[in-house]
């Protein structure tokens, strides 16, 4: 713990204990102990030596008492005797004695005390007599019932889409207000969270994620979204090994189960502060403008928590909620020569796996009719590749669940063009799960006109480099066709209906769900007539390698 950490934790702790503690502080401070095993371990100690001071002074006999001294150079408690010292007399204490002393010695004389007898008890007599008969009991005021503090309000939910709350968040509902400290654990959907200074955070499920206070949150695991207004600029967000704090701007966080965390930032500027470990001095810190990524990669037994660039990848992040009455996209699908951006396709300029900005006066690619209705796709420009993608904010919920629950089918039909050079031409059809898999086909052009396709990861053709010879393919059209069934990480390979590889599939973390097609390299000009990823449908996707 760095020295400011240590004295902030223990100015929190002494205001505790002299109850000068707000609720605000008192919620921060308890989060901060429940989170951090360094600062309980303080606080512990801290109690144990305030528990000895109170037991010392609770000592009747100033003989044995014993007084604990904090030394502040040396850090060490110290013990002293206080056999020389005297109970303390209060002057206020002393003064009331001696009146009460002088009253009672001057009551105690037989005449002064002959003469009030005779002349009070008449009268005591005669007031007891007025008070019976005249005097009716008042009724008793009950006292009101106490008031309880109410926790204080960090945010509230103001709107949600398709939630589904962990069992203590159950009753959960748009007007809730989440208190300070509160653990919110959203297993699936989307929760906009409004925070007291107007800071606006949506939270993607699966996450978990603690309202620390009115400007600070904490992300466990998940991803979300922080939109910051002009004059909240230091709203946090704190994660097991980084804290980002808003400079006035818009940014997405995620942290994955290994504890990774990546920060985009969509708009302004944030300051990515590395938890310090023991050997830090202080903690590592970067500032990050917009279209800037990084990633925290977690520490390990040789080495701190460390950063590293990324590429950014705003399509993971879901920015804003489905406007009301919005229906999901339940298919995804490119048809004959009809324009793919047109359909919600997203275009993607890729050089050394960066993503470049679009030329828009430049003609990307164009429909053909060679018997076939497709749209053919052409290198870009300087060889640059480019493609078609259809990414993560565009998958329903309810889209990804029904591939997961029914499996799900990728189908491309595909003509390459003879290029002119020598050189191997190049497509390419991939989706990717977004939880850490992906399958790509790479059809290819041969010297002798046919086309034969390229399986990326294991597969049962390992042995024959992953590769397949499509007979009789010269300037016709292929149809490919990657099916995963229920469950599996890996899937079947078809081509023109043929079952030609089993046991398909790729490891690859990072990278968000997507389904892309694309040209690879060189010149080539691949006609499309077909791409379509959906769920496997148990009567119209009965038959294999169904191709249209």
């Amino acid at each position: 713990m760095t020295d400011d950490r240590h004295e902030k934790l223990r100015s929190l702790i002494d205001a505790w204990w002299e109850g000068s503690l707000t609720q605000e502080q008192a919620a921060y401070l308890q989060d901060w102990i429940c989170r951090d095993d360094e600062a309980c371990r303080f606080y512990l100690d801290y109690m144990e030596l305030n528990g000895l001071l109170v037991l010392a002074h609770a000592e009747d006999d100033p003989a044995d008492s014993i007084s604990v001294i904090l030394d502040e150079t040396s850090n060490e408690c110290k013990c002293r005797l206080g056999s020389d010292n005297k109970k303390p007399t209060s002057p206020i204490l002393g003064f009331l004695g001696d009146v009460f002393q002088g009253g009672a010695d001057f009551l105690s004389r037989s005449v002064v005390f002959t003469l009030l007898a005779a002349l009070g008890l008449p009268a005591l007599l005669i007031l007891i007599l007025v008070l019976h008969l005249v005097v009716q009991p008042a009724p008793v005021a009950q006292a009101p019932p106490p008031v309880v503090a109410a926790s204080p309000t960090a945010a509230e939910l103001t709107q949600g889409h398709r939630c589904v709350w962990g069992d203590a968040d159950g009753s959960l509902e748009v007007g809730a207000k989440i208190a300070f400290g509160r653990k919110l654990t959203l297993k699936q959907g989307f929760a906009e969270l409004t925070f007291a200074d107007g800071t606006v955070v949506l939270l993607e499920g699966p996450a978990e994620f603690n309202t620390v206070n009115g400007t600070q949150g904490f992300l466990r695991c998940g991803r979300l979204v922080a939109q910051v207004p002009k004059g909240a600029e230091g709203f946090a967000i704190e994660t097991p090994e980084a804290t980002v704090v808003d400079l006035g701007t818009e940014f997405g966080v995620s942290v994955d189960t290994d504890q990774t965390v990546e920060t985009h930032v969509f708009q302004g500027k944030v300051e990515l502060a590395v938890r310090a470990t023991p050997g830090d001095a202080a903690p590592s810190k970067r500032r990050l403008v917009e279209n800037e990524s990084v990633q925290v990669l977690p520490a390990n037994a040789r080495r701190g928590p460390r950063i590293e660039p990324v590429d950014p990848t705003p399509e993971q992040f879901v920015r804003h909620l489905p406007k009301a009455g919005q229906k999901p996209k339940t298919l995804f699908v490119h048809r004959g020569d009809a324009n793919p951006v047109t359909e919600g396709w997203k275009v993607r300029i890729i050089q050394d796996r960066r993503l470049l900005p679009i030329i828009p006066d430049r003609t990307i690619a164009g429909p053909v009719n060679d018997g076939e209705p497709a749209w053919m796709i052409g290198n870009f420009v300087d060889g640059r590749e480019f493609q078609y993608a259809v990414l993560g904010n565009d998958f329903s919920r309810e889209l990804v669940e029904a591939g997961k629950k029914k499996g799900w089918v990728l189908r491309a039909r595909i003509k390459i063009v003879e290029n002119g050079t020598k050189r191997e031409s190049c497509c390419s059809v991939t989706y990717c799960d977004g939880e850490g898999r992906s399958w790509a086909l790479f059809p290819k052009l041969m010297s002798n006109g046919n086309q034969h396709v390229s399986m990326v990861g294991k597969s049962s053709l390992d042995e024959k480099r992953g590769r397949y010879t499509v007979p009789h393919s010269k300037d016709q059209y292929v149809d490919y066709e990657i099916r995963c069934k229920p469950g599996s990480k890996d899937a079947e390979v078809y081509v023109n209906g043929k079952l030609v590889a089993t046991g398909f599939g790729k490891p690859e973390k990072n990278r968000p769900r997507g389904v892309r097609f694309a040209t690879a390299r060189h010149t080539t000009k691949g006609h499309y007539a077909f791409v379509e990823w959906k769920p496997l449908d148990d009567s119209s996707d009965s038959e294999q390698g169904r191709g249209k």
